[in-house]
């Protein structure tokens, strides 16, 4: 058995992006929390000018879209972690794919010789690198419930892509 440890850096946005989606967010909420204070105003609403309205829904608005921006990734960060680094384990048989989860526990995804229904390619985003995905199932459902991912920076990725096309199921 030959294990494979995947580990993936994750994608660090530039602060010149953080500040273009701090102005797109507060801009967004602020349109519709306007529009709507416009449309239909409160009672409070009633009895101020507009410019206050709109200075404090302003406000309100970019308070909001920084905590979105530079706060929301501390949170994501914890589950994304987990889905970085894995291991791919391959023998003559079957090819396992074993990703860390919440406490000690382990998720595994696993395809076996003869049973492979899809295998589909995968493009790159921030939080991989791209490669193919090979599941028991259709490509639909395999996206779905899960598939095991063989990346493109592994050294032996045409090997280990050729070997699961022979394991494919002829339909």
């Amino acid at each position: 058995m030959v294990t494979y440890e995947v580990a993936n850096e994750r994608y660090q946005p530039k602060l010149k992006h953080k500040v273009i989606g701090v102005f797109l967010i507060a801009g967004i909420f602020f349109v519709l929390r306007f529009g709507l204070s416009v449309l239909s105003p409160s009672q409070t609403e009633r009895s101020r000018t507009l410019s206050s309205l709109a200075i404090e829904i302003g406000l309100v608005s970019l308070v909001w879209a920084l905590g979105m921006v530079f706060l929301s990734p501390i949170w994501r960060k914890l589950g994304r972690d987990l889905k970085l680094n894995f291991k791919l384990l391959v023998d003559a048989d079957s090819m396992t794919a074993v990703y860390p989860s919440w406490g000690n526990r382990q998720s595994r995804r696993m395809v076996r010789k003869g049973k492979v229904r899809s295998i589909f390619e995968i493009k790159a985003t921030s939080l991989r690198p791209g490669g193919i995905g090979i599941s028991e199932r259709k490509e639909l459902a395999a996206r779905m419930l899960g598939f095991v991912y063989v990346p493109k920076t592994l050294p032996e990725f045409d090997k280990l892509k050729s070997l699961a096309e022979t394991w494919r199921v002829s339909e």
